[in-house]
Parts: structure tokens; sequence; C-alpha cells
């Protein structure tokens, strides 16, 4: 996907013939824009992306007045500022690794702290990393993890500073 959209990114920076996102953004084959102009030059636009490589297919999912998903994100406005928080594709189950599996001990120990990582880093409010933590914890629990690897996890992660994990 990057050796095949790389080109478009600077074609669509360099592009004077059809109005431009605002904010263009992308991660693989995903594709985040901020749209500021009519919905019928959004559309143009739309046709612009699909005309420029016959096995490229570009879809696009309007977002709601509340957001949008992007990747494991829920991305939202408020205060005139986009604000993130975590994101679960419906079909997502939660399964992990079980803690009693078969693998090293440290594997299993470190899945409550990535999530707890995860979570801390897509929210970009307090309010929001409150509610996640405590859904997550309930997911974790659910696998049998114990209530105190989980709270020392997210102990462990809200010592960090968010602002650094977003910018790595």
């Amino acid at each position: 996907a990057d050796s095949a959209l790389s080109p478009l990114d600077s074609k669509l920076m360099e592009c004077q013939d059809i109005t431009t996102p605002e904010f263009y953004g992308r991660y693989r084959d995903d594709i985040y824009i901020t749209w500021t102009e009519s919905l019928e030059k959004l559309d143009e636009f739309l046709l612009w992306l699909n005309d420029y490589h016959p096995n490229l297919k570009f879809t696009m999912s309007t977002p709601s007045t509340e957001g949008t998903e992007f990747l494991d994100l829920f991305i939202y406005s408020k205060n005139g500022r986009l604000e993130t928080k975590t994101y679960c594709k419906p079909s997502d189950s939660h399964s992990y690794l079980l803690p009693q599996s078969c693998h090293p001990t440290h594997i299993a120990e470190n899945i409550p702290y990535g999530v707890a990582h995860r979570v801390f880093k897509n929210c970009s409010e307090n309010e929001e990393y409150l509610k996640s933590k405590i859904e997550f914890s309930k997911y974790l629990e659910d696998r049998n993890y114990s209530k105190d690897l989980i709270h020392k996890s997210f102990e462990k992660v809200e010592l960090l500073e968010r602002d650094n994990l977003i910018s790595k």
C-alpha cells in the first residue's frame, strides 16, 4: 500500500486542478482527511482519487455529527479542537491471550500494560480515558487477568506524559 499510494500523497499536495482536503493523513491504506468545502466538492475529490489508478478503489465514510472512526481512534470536535478516544470495531471480541496459556510469563504479564498504554495514548481527554480505563479493565478481567495486575498496568502508564507518546 505504501509504494502504491506514496506517489498519490505527492500528487495531492501539488494538485491545482481540484479542491483538496484541509488536512490529509494516511497510514498504509487508511486515509483520514478534514474537509471544509461543500459535499459536492467532496464528491469531486473522491472521483479524482478513484481516477488515480485503475486497481485502487477509494471509499468514503461520512462522519456523523459526533465524529468518525479512523484505525483504533474515534475522532471528534470539541470546542474547536479535534479530540480522540479509543475506538473498537463492533466485531472486536477483545480475546486477549489468556494468562494461563503456555506462553512465557512475561508475555501475558505485558498484555494489560499494552492495553493500558493504548487506551492512555488514544484518549486526549481525561474523562474519556477514565471511561475507557474501566471498559478495558473489564475486558481484561473477563480474560482472567488479575485486578491487581490490571491496576498496576494502568498506574504505570499514568506516570507517562501523554504528549510524549503521541509524538512518537
